[in-house]
């Protein structure tokens, strides 16, 4: 019984924390046009100055840009989350709630979740505009299971890793800085244009990159292609980072008394 009431507790704490972050991204404009209104605006670039021009053997680009674009969406919302533990490490806030009957790292927890909130608006968004301008899918219910599942690996292990950086970044704009680095590296992929019309040496990296895929992954289950190895390298590769960010971030927590 007591086991059952901290969790409850601890679920309560991580419920307003989730609340807390909700606020402050509804209430932060940058925040807002980044993880909600950028994607779709990306994703309409793409489609209407670029896809005539890009050779990806599918009849609508946008059939081989929708998971791609989902990628990018969650790497900006991560980014976002970065920058907020940060500041909630750098400025104090976490020894206030010291002060509180609160578990800490409830904190972090409300961070990762709030983040999936707003990939999940961000990713219903980027849908219903996919299908109104011509994306069309192949996808069984089975494959739209696997679709979330693979997604939902993504988000998680993505803000994990930012929370992981941004606890080890001095301030908020080191995090930023960071996190920007790993946001552009997810362009080096099969994202927006196919690995095999990309130089030699950046084809290798972009080819053997978790980006790649996670993205391969996705396009194949929605246009009803054979996945091959990619899903399981992808697994393989989200479910690694979400270990080793998680247990690192722990680590730190523990270390620098958060929890």
């Amino acid at each position: 019984m007591n086991i059952i009431k901290k969790f409850k507790y601890y679920a309560s704490d991580i419920n307003v924390m989730v609340k807390r972050n909700i606020l402050h991204a509804v209430r932060n404009l940058e925040s807002l046009l980044t993880t909600i209104m950028l994607p779709p605006f990306i994703m309409l670039i793409f489609v209407y100055i670029f896809g005539g021009v890009i050779d990806v053997g599918t009849a609508n680009y946008i059939d081989y840009l929708f998971s791609g674009i989902i990628i990018i969406s969650v790497a900006f919302s991560a980014s976002i989350v970065a920058v907020g533990v940060n500041k909630d490490v750098t400025t104090g806030i976490i020894d206030r709630f010291r002060t509180m009957n609160i578990s800490k790292s409830a904190i972090f927890f409300g961070h990762v979740f709030a983040s999936l909130i707003r990939n999940v608006i961000s990713i219903l968004i980027i849908a219903l505009l996919a299908f109104l301008i011509g994306f069309d899918t192949s996808a069984t219910f089975l494959d739209w299971l696997l679709i979330t599942g693979m997604i939902l690996l993504f988000i998680f292990s993505f803000t994990w890793m930012f929370v992981m950086v941004s606890l080890l970044a001095k301030s908020p704009e080191s995090a930023s800085g960071f996190s920007m680095i790993v946001v552009f590296t997810s362009y080096i992929s099969s994202a927006f244009v196919p690995t095999d019309t990309m130089p030699a040496a950046l084809r290798i990296i972009a080819e053997n990159q978790p980006f790649t895929h996670i993205n391969d992954t996705l396009r194949a289950l929605f246009l009803g292609n054979q996945v091959g190895n990619s899903a399981i390298l992808a697994i393989i590769w989200w479910v690694v980072i979400f270990i080793v960010s998680f247990i690192v971030t722990q680590i730190i927590i523990n270390s620098r008394n958060l929890r």
